[in-house]
């Protein structure tokens, strides 16, 4: 590149004035890059800041007091576990809910016949499925068109699932509080609390 200065030679730009030009376009670059950054880190405080502000006024509806028992169906399908079924099947009918207010619903997938008899003794519904390829929706699917539609909530249980006692009592008030959907969890902390 050419300049012209004030003499007659021309003025030829040189590889150190090239690189400090380029340093300087790198230097502006980090510069604006910085400035991104900072933005967005503010922004994002920002946006932290104002939910903690409006946390404080907040003030959760109070649940409503309940005086039904919805009619629950707790499913609890099975593929071949002989091990567990007993034992879930009877924690599942210790629950502080009205007895008359839920069964327990059994989907027995290719169990073995000393496990159904016990199931039978056992005062909860035991419906026998067999498919060519199992699974869980096909099992939830066969039970549902066999039972009565009487069930106002069905409680699906995996076959190693337990329940505390209060579990239904707690569904029972998340849909009377207008929830569609309600997803249980283990709290193992909760196992230690009395």
């Amino acid at each position: 590149m050419l300049i012209q200065h004030n003499s007659k030679q021309p003025f030829v730009w040189s590889p150190v004035q090239n690189m400090h030009h380029t340093m300087n376009i790198i230097i502006q670059l980090l510069y604006l890059v910085e400035i991104i950054v900072f933005a967005y880190i503010y922004i994002a405080a920002i946006y932290v800041f104002l939910f903690a502000f409006f946390a404080v006024f907040y003030r959760p509806a109070k649940p409503k007091v309940i005086n039904f028992y919805s009619k629950m169906a707790v499913l609890i399908p099975g593929y071949k576990e002989d091990k567990v079924i007993v034992d879930v099947a009877n924690d599942a009918l210790k629950q502080n809910y009205p007895t008359d207010a839920f069964d327990v619903v059994v989907i027995a997938d290719q169990f073995q016949p000393e496990t159904l008899e016990l199931l039978r003794a056992l005062p909860i519904k035991l419906i026998e499925v067999k498919f060519e390829q199992s699974t869980k929706s096909k099992a939830l699917n066969a039970a549902m068109a066999q039972l009565p539609d009487t069930y106002d909530v069905a409680v699906i249980l995996d076959a190693d699932n337990l329940m505390e006692p209060e579990f239904l009592n707690k569904i029972n008030q998340a849909f009377a509080n207008g929830f569609k959907v309600v997803q249980g969890h283990f709290c193992l902390a909760c196992c230690f609390i009395k």
